[in-house]
Parts: C-alpha cells; sequence; structure tokens
C-alpha cells in the first residue's frame, strides 16, 4: 500500500505476488491484513532548529517523496523500527521431530517474542512425500498464525524420510527451519524421496 499524493489522504492498494497467485488459484482472496512502513522517511531530518520556526522543522519531511506501491515486497523497514527488529526472534516449542510415525498431527505454533509485532507466517514444505498441511493437503506453501501437519504414510525401501518445514515471519522476517523425520510402514506401498536440505546450515538458524 501507497499513498498516491501526500496531499489527500487517497491510498493505492495492489496485491502482492502472493495474493495474485491465490487469486488466480482460488478466485477470490479475503484481504484480513496489511501493512504500512514509513521505511522513506528519515527522523533525523525533523530539524528542531530551522530557521524559520516551528512551522519548518518538519518541511524537508514533508516534501519527501513517498513510496508506491509494490507487489514484490519482501520486507518492509523504519528507520525508528531497525534496531528494535534485530533484538526479535521466532520461537517454536522445538525444532526436530526426529522419529514420527505416520499419520501424525504436528502442530506448528510460532511466535514472535522481543518488541511487540503481531505477524502471520509463511509455512514451506521441503518434501511434501512425508508430510502434508493437514487442511490444506495440496499446498506445499501456506501463509497464517500457525499449521498443522499430517505425517504421511510410505514404505520400503525407504526405513524412513526426512522433511523440512520453513517458518517464516512475514513482517520480521525471520526464518526457522524445523526437521521432521517420519518412520516408514512396512505394509505401505508409497516410497517417499529423501530430503536433500542440509538442515545444520547456519542461514536457518
Amino acid at each position: 500500500m501507497g499513498v498516491l499524493d501526500n496531499s489527500t489522504l487517497t491510498t493505492d492498494a495492489i496485491l502482492t505476488t502472493r495474493g495474485r497467485e491465490l487469486l488466480s488459484t482460488y478466485g477470490t482472496v479475503d484481504i484480513t491484513k496489511f501493512a504500512l512502513s514509513d521505511e522513506e522517511i528519515d527522523y533525523t531530518l525533523h530539524d528542531r532548529k530551522h530557521a524559520s520556526g516551528t512551522n519548518s522543522f518538519g518541511v524537508i519531511l514533508e516534501n519527501a517523496t513517498l513510496l508506491e506501491a509494490s507487489p514484490g515486497r519482501s520486507k518492509l523497514g523504519s528507520y525508528i523500527r531497525h534496531e528494535a527488529q534485530e533484538s526479535q526472534d521466532i520461537i517454536l516449542s522445538r525444532l526436530n521431530y526426529p522419529g514420527r510415525t505416520w499419520d501424525n498431527i504436528i502442530s506448528v505454533l510460532p511466535e514472535t517474542v522481543g518488541p511487540s509485532i503481531d505477524e502471520d507466517y509463511e509455512f514451506t514444505i521441503e518434501n511434501p512425500s512425508v508430510v502434508k498441511f493437514r487442511d490444506n493437503p495440496g499446498l506445499t506453501t501456506r501463509i497464517g498464525p500457525h499449521a498443522r501437519l499430517r505425517t504421511q504414510i510410505f514404505g520400503a525401501p525407504s526405513p524412513n524420510a526426512t522433511t523440512t518445514v520453513t517458518v517464516r515471519g512475514i513482517i520480521s522476517e525471520i526464518i526457522k527451519v524445523i526437521s521432521i523425520t517420519v518412520i516408514a510402514n512396512p505394509d505401505a506401498n508409497a516410497v517417499a524421496k529423501q530430503s536433500t536440505s542440509d538442515v545444520t546450515d547456519p542461514k536457518f538458524y
């Protein structure tokens, strides 16, 4: 969302790339949240010593060029929130599920801690032959406050199989990666693909 003209209250709101993807898939999008940012404003330019007095303290800011809405933005920033964002973190009850049996439900309930923030999360399943979203089994990525996963049934020759589920804060951009290993069912015919992700990579933590 961007302000078209800083002399009026008119705004221009467009769907993000992800929003357009959902619209093309489901034919409708229910917008429940939106984000605003002041990242184009440098508050250090508020000049309390301006020679023309108090009415001119913010003259530079008032005449600043405002950013327009962009569908491909992945991160919003702010001059006054930057330091606070660095102290935020996403907390999960656990990052490793080493031996789950088939047809189990795993609830992923992330919480962003630090400076006050209320955000949704993007959940991405790397290997859907190991786990799927319980309520949206056809998707490998979904956005929401939480996710519930269902472990899949597969058998020999895979004794077990592992997948990662990436959790990304929509506002904070913090990423956490969960590793889930599911034990094979010896009576099942389906074969699970093996994960190729290195979950020990420092970029995940």
